[in-house]
């Protein structure tokens, strides 16, 4: 047995066809929710009018720092969700399903906005859904790369014969990288506030 740093045995996270496979599972999720939408019957159509509701008339009785925190709330569980996940050696599966989740949801909104106001719906998704949207995405998608990675590196550690050494500050390392992203999810809640007063004023 000898010595080695964890760093060698680090999943190789800055892989373009990593982040764009990831992407892809997004749009696939987009896909699948708008044709799922699309299929249901009309009663259940209806049902799924909350989105309206909650993306527009219950924002206008919101503070600007109640439409931060919830943009800010709902961003942040699709972080908090990889980053745990990450800790798991076997985790590397699930990781895969959270974009698919996350765009099913996109696609349902999306949908839901274009049936309950028509091509007025457009640009109103536009200022409500992807905004927030497009920064909830970037940094999930980033989360789960480096997931994916300390998931690995922990698989290795553990499948292997030989004595690591590094884990701790692979950790450290990997916290940080999180706290950047949950920065920048906090500037897309900000960014999704603007829209919203835009939007207001438009309407």
């Amino acid at each position: 047995m000898y010595m080695q740093n964890i760093k060698g045995h680090e999943f190789k996270n800055h892989n373009l066809f990593f982040v764009l496979l990831l992407v892809s599972l997004t749009l696939i999720g987009v896909l699948l929710g708008t044709i799922g939408f699309c299929t249901l019957p009309v009663e259940n159509i209806i049902d799924l009018s909350f989105v309206k509701n909650n993306l527009i008339d219950s924002r206008e009785s919101m503070s600007y720092m109640q439409i931060i925190f919830n943009s800010f709330v709902s961003g942040s569980v699709f972080l908090l969700v990889p980053f745990f996940l990450g800790f798991c050696s076997i985790s590397q599966p699930l990781l895969f399903l959270i974009p698919v989740f996350k765009g099913l949801g996109l696609g349902i909104g999306l949908a839901s906005m274009y049936y309950s106001m028509g091509l007025y719906g457009i640009p109103t998704a536009a200022l409500t859904i992807l905004p927030s949207g497009i920064f909830m995405v970037f940094t999930m998608v980033i989360g789960i790369r480096e997931s994916f990675g300390l998931s690995k590196t922990l698989a290795s550690v553990m499948l292997s014969d030989k004595t690591f050494f590094g884990l701790k500050e692979t950790t450290k390392v990997y916290c940080v990288k999180y706290l950047v992203l949950e920065a920048i999810v906090a500037i897309g809640a900000l960014a999704d506030m603007i829209c919203t007063l835009i939007l207001f004023k438009v309407i």
